[in-house]
Order: C-alpha cells, then structure tokens, then sequence
C-alpha cells in the first residue's frame, strides 16, 4: 500500500510527463510554423528571382545563353541570384558570373573570362579571386552566412 507522500511523488512525476509531453508537441508546432515561414520566403525568393531575370535577361541575342539560380538565405533574410551569360561559339568563348541580391538591388560578386585564361574580373564582396573556382567558394561562402 502506498503511503500519501508516495502517491504525491507518482502524482508529480506523471504531471511532469505530461508537462514536458505537452511542451514537447508545442515546439513541434512552432518548429513547423518556422519551417512553413521559411519554405514561402523561399519560394518567393524563387518567384521574384524569375521575374528580375525576365525583366533583365529575358531576352539574349542568337548565340548568347542566359540562366540563373536564386538562393534565399535564411540568416541574411535576403534573396539572391546568380546569373550565367555565356557566349560559347565565340572564340575565344566568353563567361560571365554575376552574383545579386534583388532585395538591394545590387551586385554583390562578379566574375568574366575569356577561353580557358586566368579570369578578367574576380571578385566578391570587394574580395579579389583568381579562378572561377575560388570565386565560387566566396560565393557560397556568402550565401552560406
């Protein structure tokens, strides 16, 4: 048989269960609304990044390609681009990287090269580079932050 001081040990230990299980379900909703938040910024990053690129890229002349990737940073709470124009029948062939954050309105990275040379321009953040591939690696960094 149980003693009171007992029942009243079971009788907290089962309330604090409860609690901690009612605790656990509410940050599981808030965890969801946060991510919800998240996937619509995204996704209107994505939206707003297609319609820059119309507006500004939307139409290249024969021979030129033009594409573009968005990233929405999270952190930053900003919305980027980065845009690829090329001209690969050209000889020799032209790249060119521009890194934007539409938010701002403002370019943020820029890389151009021509053939398979050391790049014209590389830079990010006011940071030089010199290969696409660092160039890249500043990128990321950046929308990584």
């Amino acid at each position: 048989m149980m003693n009171s001081a007992m029942k009243t040990f079971a009788l907290q230990r089962g309330v604090a269960a409860a609690a901690l299980c009612a605790l656990w379900m509410t940050a599981g909703d808030v965890r969801a609304e946060a991510n919800k938040a998240e996937y619509e910024l995204a996704e209107r990053c994505g939206k707003a990044a297609a319609d820059w690129f119309r507006r500004n890229w939307g139409k290249t002349a024969s021979g030129e390609e033009a594409s573009f990737q968005n990233h929405y940073s999270s952190h930053a709470k900003k919305c980027y681009v980065l845009l690829r124009y090329a001209l690969p029948r050209r000889e020799p062939p032209l790249l060119v990287l521009h890194l934007f954050d539409i938010n701002g309105s403002r370019e943020l990275g820029r890389f151009s090269r021509t053939g398979a040379g050391a790049p014209s321009q590389c830079e990010v953040m006011e940071t030089a580079c010199k290969s696409e591939e660092e160039w890249r690696d500043l990128t990321r960094l950046l929308l990584d932050e």
